[in-house]
């Protein structure tokens, strides 16, 4: 993730940070982006929050189904290199 990508998603973070949604449609992520290899495998996800749809990864080691119970947590999002931000965003873990 590029700095400036990084500092203009963070704005939102803090007014979903810890709401509640439902999952919409789940996928199994086994074969990641060398970034998430770290996570892998992962759900993921389309959840309904506050009537929005948005697209997040699930925590990893967990299986979601359309259905579950979620909430949005702050959780890295990928590997980095020492001169690189740490990709911290949004992931669904479930309730």
């Amino acid at each position: 993730m590029k700095p400036a990508e990084y500092w203009r998603k963070k704005g939102n973070w803090s007014n979903l940070l810890f709401k509640t949604g439902t999952v919409v449609q789940s996928t199994q992520i086994f074969i990641p982006p060398t970034a998430q290899a770290l996570f892998s495998p992962y759900s993921f996800l389309i959840i309904s929050v506050e009537e929005k749809k948005m697209e997040v990864m699930g925590v990893p080691g967990v299986t979601f189904v359309k259905g579950d119970a979620v909430r949005l947590v702050l959780r890295r999002l990928a590997s980095n290199t020492p001169s690189q931000p740490i990709p911290y965003g949004l992931k669904a873990e479930k309730l």
